[in-house]
């Protein structure tokens, strides 16, 4: 995990969010399936490294359908 990443998992919790990080390993259709899996878990927020800008805009489609907020982490995304 990187230490921007680190950084931002230590501080979400001790602001008292519960933060689960997976990883699509550079591979954006495991990217698109691991985001509808935390969909599935009902999670309230999304924060997105994109792997590829079309793929994340779709993740992020998908996130609006759900009323799920996305921020976009290091990287600037549009649908």
């Amino acid at each position: 995990m990187s230490r921007k990443l680190t950084f931002f998992k230590e501080r979400a919790e001790q602001l008292g969010s519960t933060v689960y990080v997976d990883d699509g390993n550079d591979n954006e259709a495991l990217q698109y399936e691991k985001a509808l899996e935390m969909f599935d878990k009902n999670i309230d927020v999304l924060v997105l490294i994109a792997i590829n800008t079309n793929t994340a805009a779709a993740i992020v489609r998908e996130a609006q359908s759900r009323n799920i907020p996305v921020i976009a982490y290091n990287r600037l995304l549009s649908t």
